[in-house]
């Protein structure tokens, strides 16, 4: 399978549209059951989204975890090839935005929501920038999922020259000029008032703990 998480971030040149996604995701979220949780694992490209979902589905019971880059990456890839895109461009076009990012996005989100049974705990990975900043994105999908409950963990971008590190030992496109247009624009966004923020800089187990302290906490509180 084409892997397409070495090219986190490749729309950092691009104009973000993200109401076809918003539009297309909330179309697929459906009601879940009492005492499910959809857990959405988001953020900047290279901040340990995808191990921090490999670690906590070991450490919640009753959990899945469900990664877009896994399940849509290589179809973006394939997409970009077939209107004569290279790879590295495969994020940064209109058609992209329009018509590509909603399916990437829409589909684990059906996936996750048929899982949401029992007690059970799906965790979605996925950048979902910049649907958090929309607030009704958020509020919406929280309303359409109950009486299942929607929880965010957003992870925060590590310092500048460690995110470098991280981009250039995945294989990602690293230059400074680069790197710096990704502080600019992916540094600091706006999200959803309820997420939850954890820093990337942690230990990768220290990490995991600590988005299970706030899952723990947030799922005991959102049970009063």
């Amino acid at each position: 399978m084409n892997d397409a998480s070495a090219l986190g971030g490749g729309y950092v040149n691009s104009k973000p549209n993200p109401m076809p996604t918003i539009k297309t995701v909330l179309k697929v979220a459906k009601s879940g059951s009492v005492g499910a949780q959809l857990i959405v694992i988001a953020g900047p490209p290279c901040v340990g989204k995808s191990l921090l979902g490999s670690l906590l589905v070991r450490k919640i019971p009753e959990s899945l975890v469900l990664d877009k880059d896994l399940t849509a990456g290589g179809f973006i890839l394939q997409a970009a090839s077939a209107n004569g895109q290279p790879s590295h461009n495969a994020y940064s076009s209109d058609y992209y935005w329009k018509h590509l990012r909603p399916i990437e996005y829409a589909g684990p989100m059906a996936v996750a929501c048929e899982n949401l049974v029992n007690q059970r705990r799906v965790l979605l990975v996925g950048g979902w920038a910049p649907e958090l900043g929309v607030t009704t994105f958020c509020n919406d999908l929280e309303q359409l999922i109950k009486p299942s409950r929607l929880i965010v963990l957003y992870l925060n971008p590590p310092d500048t020259n460690e995110w470098q590190q991280r981009l250039k030992n995945r294989g990602s496109q690293s230059d400074s000029e680069y790197v710096n247009t990704l502080v600019r624009t992916m540094g600091d966004l706006p999200i959803w008032s309820k997420a939850i923020r954890l820093s990337s800089m942690l230990p990768p187990k220290v990490l995991a703990q600590a988005g299970f302290d706030a899952i723990k906490k947030l799922s005991c509180s959102q049970s009063t």
